[in-house]
């Protein structure tokens, strides 16, 4: 991010008043500016509107609190995290899942009953590990 002086003047450039600052490979020399930020770390959670955001430098497969629908905000993955489609589609449904049978004043539906609701669509079906993870075709290697 430059010089402490330069920190100091990106910061005073903006016109938010929390800014939470999320420490990455990159910045040591800006350590020394903390006090111009709500937050300094390598990790941190915010609600934003009701929305729980979990903030971080690097990409993350799981973060805090992703069953409860939590967002994962991040900077880069250097490359370094693969992607893995299987992963990102079966979190989707889920979120979808819990949006389109969520309680309303007309159908107050609880956790058990949307436990039930999935187990009544699943019965019957087998899921092997290697369709979960997405190796259907890859031989065992061992």
């Amino acid at each position: 991010m430059g010089s402490a002086e330069q920190v100091a003047a990106y910061r005073k450039r903006l016109a938010c008043r929390t800014i939470h600052f999320i420490e990455g490979n990159h910045d040591r020399i800006t350590r020394t500016q903390q006090p111009l930020f709500a937050s300094w770390g390598i990790l941190s959670e915010v609600n934003v509107s009701k929305q729980r955001i979990v903030l971080c430098h690097y990409a993350m497969r799981v973060w805090p609190r992703h069953a409860q629908g939590a967002w994962h905000l991040y900077g880069h993955s250097h490359g370094n995290l693969l992607d893995e489609p299987f992963h990102l589609h079966r979190y989707v449904g889920e979120q979808v899942f819990r949006f389109n049978n969520r309680a309303t004043k007309d159908n107050p539906l609880t956790d058990y009953d949307r436990f039930m609701l999935a187990l009544s669509q699943i019965s019957g079906k087998r899921l092997t590990y290697r369709e979960l993870t997405g190796k259907v075709g890859e031989t065992a290697g061992w």
